[in-house]
């Protein structure tokens, strides 16, 4: 994982860039690749990281909302 990257106890995900600037949030996930998600507000981006299940709050808030949160594969 990149070193840029805060790292999470999570099944899924080993770690995380956030921009609030411009509301960009990358995810570097355990099984390899990294995406970057679009249009990730602050408050729904610490939603996810302060969850007592990242992986799961992350795929509940982001990973279930394509039309909301826009994401490429960037690695």
């Amino acid at each position: 994982m990149n070193t840029n990257f805060t790292p999470v106890a999570s099944s899924q995900i080993s770690g995380y860039q956030y921009d609030a600037r411009n509301q960009t949030l990358r995810i570097a996930f355990n099984r390899g690749g990294v995406y970057e998600y679009s249009n990730v507000p602050p408050e729904v981006s610490e939603q996810v990281f302060n969850a007592a299940s990242v992986g799961s709050e992350f795929s509940r808030v982001i990973k279930g909302n394509p039309s909301k949160y826009p994401f490429i594969k960037i690695g």
